[in-house]
């Protein structure tokens, strides 16, 4: 049975081996860390996503600024070196040009970005309680390639008469992330976790269907310019308006002290449960980010729809000395020309309340322990978030030799696109390393999907001493106390 089992193993390594190869030639890729996470419930960043988890050596987890890493996941139809090119002397240049005549007709990116400050877990009778404070922004935006061509204006043809920059959507949510979390083993089988969270400081901007236009008369004596679309905005930061209740500016004094405060708080709330069906299996379940955020005295609707018919600076008042009614003086000329078209570019805002939340997100995932060493996953992650949905399966493999853990993946994407990916986990008697990653090759891969995420840091792992394979299979109970020289661990003989 060992030789059979041997031969099942050489024989799904090379499989994967040739799975690999195969996926570098396909022309969509995509990538997730998610399915990555959900293989190592000890690891906290999984904990993070499904309340449920937990340790089972009674260890506590502590995880400081600095040193908790970040998580990035970036999924989008182009990549940076799209925008950046390296001319045949060998210069680095940035160029719109070149971007504007490969890219697509319509372009998207999405950016989840996750900075944990502080995480701890502390095990109780039968459960967890874990507290944490991170950094989070999303955003995401669609623009067609027109509008790279409006903001580079060498790039407008030479025949133009009339020129659109197409509809801009785009939009942001960052804020900070207080989150307290409960587990408690209801049985031997089920584990159940929930987890209230303090969101506060929020910036939010929502930007619907702004378009910018060029028309230019017959005769090419005049050009009128145009700008319209609708959105919102709220920031903790002081807001400074004109007369006419367009945006002037943004204080950015005491900008730090501002972003930290309470302002547009928030709560949301995280559930998950974990359900061992016998001692190979185990399947999961999570929900994320069910709630809102207050956006009071800071939020605005913000509008455009203006316009302004531009004849270059009429000098006629202005040459024939000082004599004559009319005239201007060039300088104020000059000014008034620059206020009216700046006028037409700054967006109206009328102050009003918002009720808005962070993107839901929904993950699924079985595992299966086949031998001591080796598991395998399957995981499904759904993020609902407005102007992108995204949805990834992803199967996994894990491989264990003593405290050394390495996982591969492979991740379906929409149905439609493919990658390959995985990370690595050290433990050793007081810490946790670890890194996830996928698709980082995206920034230079010859690839439609330009996507990538990653995920790494370390941890610290007090009264803590066993650790391997026995603590994977077994719920240990620990008898001992802790040494006064933290964070070491004195058994009793």
């Amino acid at each position: 049975m060992g030789i059979i089992n041997r031969t099942k193993i050489y024989q799904l390594q090379l499989l994967l081996c040739l799975t690999f190869l195969f996926m570098l030639k396909v022309s969509k890729v995509n990538s997730q860390n998610a399915g990555s996470l959900f293989m190592f419930p000890d690891n906290y960043r999984a904990q993070m996503l499904n309340p449920s988890l937990m340790r089972n050596d009674g260890a506590i987890i502590l995880a400081v600024p600095g040193l908790a890493g970040i998580s990035i996941d970036n999924d989008g139809n182009f990549k940076l070196t799209d925008f950046v090119y390296t001319q045949p002397s060998g210069q680095t240049v940035f160029d719109l040009g070149r971007f504007s005549n490969k890219a697509r007709p319509i372009n998207l990116n999405s950016v989840r970005f996750s900075l944990p400050l502080f995480y701890l877990g502390i095990p109780v009778e039968k459960g967890m309680f874990s507290i944490y404070l991170k950094e989070q922004i999303n955003t995401a935006i669609r623009f067609p390639v027109n509008t790279i061509t409006w903001f580079d204006n060498g790039n407008i043809p030479k025949e133009y008469r009339n020129f659109e920059s197409g509809n801009i959507d785009f939009r942001m949510l960052s804020y900070h992330e207080l989150g307290l979390g409960f587990t408690r083993q209801l049985s031997d089988n089920i584990h159940f976790g929930i987890r209230g969270k303090l969101l506060f400081g929020a910036v939010y901007a929502n930007i619907n269907n702004w378009n910018y236009t060029v028309e230019t008369s017959p005769s090419g004596d005049q050009v009128l310019l145009t700008s319209n679309g609708t959105g919102k905005l709220s920031v903790p930061f002081p807001v400074v308006f004109d007369k006419l209740g367009q945006i002037q500016k943004i204080e950015t004094q005491n900008i730090i002290a501002n972003y930290f405060s309470f302002r547009n708080p928030g709560v949301t709330i995280d559930g998950g449960i974990t359900y061992t069906i016998d001692e190979n299996r185990t399947f999961t379940a999570s929900v994320t980010d069910l709630g809102f955020i207050y956006f009071g005295k800071n939020a605005w609707d913000l509008y455009q729809n203006d316009s302004f018919v531009f004849r270059g600076i009429d000098i006629s008042n202005s040459t024939n000395s000082k004599i004559g009614n009319g005239y201007v003086f060039p300088f104020n000329l000059m000014l008034n020309v620059k206020d009216s078209l700046r006028s037409v570019f700054k967006p109206f805002a009328n102050q009003r309340h918002l009720l808005r939340g962070p993107a839901p997100k929904t993950y699924l995932h079985y595992r299966y322990r086949y031998s001591e060493n080796l598991a395998f996953g399957v995981t499904n992650e759904t993020v609902f978030q407005k102007l992108y949905f995204m949805n990834n399966l992803t199967v996994s493999a894990l491989r264990w030799w003593g405290d050394f853990s390495l996982v591969g993946n492979i991740t379906l994407h929409r149905l439609s696109s493919v990658s390959v990916g995985g990370g690595l986990q050290w433990n050793n008697s007081f810490s946790q390393l670890f890194v996830f990653t996928d698709n980082l090759m995206a920034n230079y891969h010859p690839a439609t999907q330009k996507s990538y995420s990653i995920t790494f840091g370390m941890n610290f792992l007090l009264n803590h001493t066993e650790s391997g394979i026995a603590n994977r299979k077994n719920n240990y109970s620990r008898r001992g106390k802790i040494s006064k020289y933290f964070p070491f661990y004195r058994r009793y003989q």
